[in-house]
């Protein structure tokens, strides 16, 4: 491919970016993102340096009202909220892709 863009006069920079980018991104896009999502769901997310994680947060606040199962009711619905989004703007990348 890269041969016959070179043979139609396009140059490397226009090759890369019209032809074989989009086609990496198409096998890349959907690995990318269900990495991204194991890695969100195996660990706990850190929101900034300084600011206590969502797990560390959930488990103060029920062992100050005693309500765990609320506690970790909302976690995990932050959580399921997270991976959703992130599925979400995996779906519109690979349909801008695909077209």
């Amino acid at each position: 491919q890269r041969e016959a863009a070179y043979a139609h006069g396009m140059s490397s920079m226009q090759t890369m970016f019209k032809i074989i980018l989009p086609q990496a991104a198409m096998v890349a896009i959907p690995s990318l993102f269900n990495n991204l999502v194991d890695i969100l769901k195996g660990t706990s997310v850190a929101f900034t340096i300084g600011v206590m994680e969502m797990t560390a947060v959930a488990n103060l606040r029920a062992a100050v009202t005693f309500n765990y199962f609320e506690a970790y009711i909302i976690l995990m619905i932050v959580y399921w909220l997270i991976v959703f989004f992130m599925e979400r703007v995996q779906k519109v990348i690979e349909k801008r892709n695909m077209v």
